[in-house]
């Protein structure tokens, strides 16, 4: 569970980078924030004075739904750690340690099992 989570943030923060770097070649720049390119890419798909090409925009658009895709499916990962970590006394017991949130506690369960 957590690794897949982990490969999905890996590939989410690819394709961001993937989204600027192709956008910058025809001279349009988003921050490098996620949030940005969320909030951005859809008008910049829309926007027709800039130079991006009907192919590109086409493109992006593609892109902009796997982002929102990959997103979802981080979403239900999350969901689903806090299911397993609702389900876990172990993981609730590493939870009261300061720092230690339900993704952390999973993780060191999954790793090192209940300690025993």
């Amino acid at each position: 569970m957590h690794r897949i989570r982990s490969l999905l943030m890996r590939d989410r923060i690819a394709q961001i980078n993937q989204i600027r770097g192709l956008l910058a070649e025809y001279g349009v720049v988003i921050a490098q924030t996620g949030l940005k390119v969320r909030q951005q890419l859809p008008a910049i798909i829309d926007d027709d004075h800039n130079e991006l090409t009907e192919l590109t925009r086409s493109m992006m658009r593609d892109m902009y739904e796997r982002l929102v895709l990959l997103d979802k499916q981080i979403a239900r990962y999350d969901k689903l750690t806090h299911q397993v970590h609702k389900a876990s006394p172990s993981s609730q017991r590493l939870e009261k340690i300061r720092g230690v949130g339900p993704l952390i506690a999973t993780a060191v369960i999954a790793a090192a099992g209940t300690g025993g």
